[in-house]
């Protein structure tokens, strides 16, 4: 027979298994509640992340895509580019981009990949500027100021 305190032990023992198990149940029921909380919030911060990277200037995203995309090519230089305006004064929202390139033909087919110009038949008037180093540094750092252009 089991003495007074080998039965209370044993008791003790019966009562914790008994709260182990209700707390696995407690956490088995609230774990469905949870996970579509834990997805609003993943989703929310990407929703944050897409906000934070559509907020930056047009210009600024795609100077980025062209330096990421042609920047580490060696023996470039480094064009300005732009489409000459038809009345010969820059028009708000002309993109000027900053683009790595071995010669003039090949800034001017970077700066129409970019921009989406894909036909052969467009005729514009693209303008290149091949920058000096120090110039297209300071281009790459500050790319809006250089977005005045005199045609």
């Amino acid at each position: 027979m089991a003495t007074k305190e080998e039965t209370a032990t044993m008791n003790e023992i019966a009562d914790l298994k008994a709260q182990i198990a209700n707390l696995q149940k407690l956490i088995a029921a609230e774990r469905p509640a949870a996970l579509p909380a834990k997805l609003m919030q993943d989703r929310e911060a990407e929703y944050q992340e897409k906000v934070k990277e559509l907020s930056r200037s047009c210009l600024d995203r795609t100077q980025e895509f062209a330096v990421k995309r042609w920047g580490g090519d060696s023996g470039v230089g480094w064009y300005r580019v732009w489409i000459k305006p038809e009345n010969g004064h820059a028009e708000p929202g002309t993109l000027v981009l900053i683009i790595p390139a071995r010669s003039e033909h090949e800034a001017l087919g970077r700066y129409r990949e970019l921009n989406g110009i894909r036909s052969l038949d467009v005729d514009l008037k693209e303008t290149f500027e091949l920058l000096k180093p120090a110039e297209a540094a300071e281009a790459l750092k500050n790319p809006a100021s250089y977005q005045n252009i005199s045609a």
